[in-house]
């Protein structure tokens, strides 16, 4: 798991396209976290993924920038339906990611995969 901090060190370097995100993070929670990486890269899917399934924080989730919110435990094709949308559009978005991780670094190119 991550903290709130490594969240958006990891948003930065890699201008994902989903972020699967907790509810219950270190630093600051998922709800008030959820429109920072909205801001580093716009049009980033963020789909939550918790255990809590008060009203409050679900009701929150939207108009913090959740575009799903599924409970923990998650079945494999629950995951895989809110996920699968964002994958379809991903390759029409790779412009946009890319232009995420070049406003981000100073590189210019994509990084080679490890």
């Amino acid at each position: 798991m991550y903290s709130a901090a490594e969240c958006i060190a990891v948003a930065i370097k890699f201008g994902p396209a989903i972020v699967l995100m907790d509810i219950g993070l270190p630093g600051k929670n998922g709800i008030d976290l959820a429109k920072e990486p909205s801001e580093i890269c716009p049009g980033v899917r963020i789909i939550g993924v918790s255990g809590f399934s008060d009203r409050d924080i679900v009701g929150r989730a939207p108009a913090a920038g959740f575009s799903d919110y599924l409970l923990k435990p998650v079945l494999p094709a629950k995951l895989k339906g809110a996920v699968d949308p964002s994958a379809q559009s991903l390759a029409t978005n790779i412009r946009r990611v890319y232009a995420c991780f070049a406003r981000s670094t100073s590189q210019k190119t994509w990084p080679d995969r490890p």
